[in-house]
């Protein structure tokens, strides 16, 4: 039984590290250590490479990064990540986040 056990978190504790590198290689170069997102009280803004869009509204990211203004940003997508639907909260817990 306490073979089972073991066995067990063994083999859940491979499988996340394994889940966790295949989607820290499917991140883009761009994001690096410093990744931002910024949540205002009376807007959003996620700070974002150039490239990255709105899923809500497709807005594209200015050259710096940014899609401001907007109290609808809750997912960001990139053309190259297979279309996921990603939500800012996920980016947060890479990122950095700024008062």
């Amino acid at each position: 039984m306490a073979t089972n056990l073991v066995m067990l978190v063994v083999a859940v504790t491979t499988i996340s590290v394994v889940f966790i590198f295949y989607l820290k290689a499917d991140l883009p170069s761009e994001l690096g250590d410093d990744f931002q997102i910024r949540l205002l009280p009376t807007s959003t803004s996620c700070r974002l490479p150039i490239g990255w869009i709105d899923s809500s509204s497709s807005t594209r990211a200015d050259k710096e990064g940014n899609l401001l203004g907007q109290d609808s940003i809750r997912r960001c997508q990139r053309d190259s990540i297979r279309d996921w639907g990603l939500d800012c909260v996920f980016w947060y817990m890479r990122g950095n986040f700024l008062e």
